[in-house]
């Protein structure tokens, strides 16, 4: 058992710092704050340093990193009154927000991701939030990609990805709230 390094400056009390993921190459990424009454601050843990992965920003969350060191999570942008919170996905360090989903964009955050790079969060607009799954190219709404098995199911959010983008969360069927799991079906082939 060994602590890890906390990233200068914050504050350390078991409600204010949190784990998250930990990857293959046994790099942690989570959440700290500077003090008690300060924002939160994404952070990754690798080969005995820690540092945050939004300096700039006054608030940034860190969810889930992969065995290529990419990291999701939320990242504040803006101030008020025109301030949002995005999905994020850092790569080597370097931020981009995955903002595009059509009529969910006034907040968001990416919670987990595979190695292939796929991401998984939820979207939301000002009354609703869906979950989203990004491709990396492009955001897509999980509930318009439901195949026939899906008909009557609403998703209300995407919580994990495995390698295989087999999707884990939760969902609705006749009003009734369920932990599913949702398997990719491969398109069929025009000839």
């Amino acid at each position: 058992m060994r602590g890890l390094p906390e990233v200068p400056g914050t504050y350390i009390d078991s409600a204010y710092l949190s784990y998250f993921k930990i990857n293959g190459k046994d790099h942690v990424v989570g959440i700290s704050q500077r003090s008690l009454t300060d924002a939160h601050l994404a952070w990754i843990s690798k080969k005995g340093v820690t540092q945050e992965l939004a300096p700039d920003s006054d608030w940034s969350e860190a969810y889930a990193i992969n065995d290529l060191d990419q990291v999701v999570g939320m990242l504040r942008v803006g101030h008020l009154p025109n301030r949002n919170d995005w999905p994020v996905i850092w790569k080597k360090g370097i931020p981009k927000l995955l903002n595009t989903l059509a009529g969910y964009s006034d907040h968001g955050r990416a919670v987990a991701i595979n190695n292939p790079g796929w991401v998984v969060g939820q979207a939301c607009n000002a009354t609703a939030c869906t979950p989203f799954i990004f491709n990396l190219k492009k955001m897509f709404d999980l509930n318009t990609r439901l195949s026939g098995s899906g008909t009557g199911w609403t998703l209300i959010q995407a919580t994990g990805i495995n390698d295989a983008g087999v999707i884990v969360g939760t969902g609705s069927f006749d009003h009734e709230l369920h932990a599913v799991i949702s398997t990719p079906v491969a398109a069929a082939k025009v000839r």
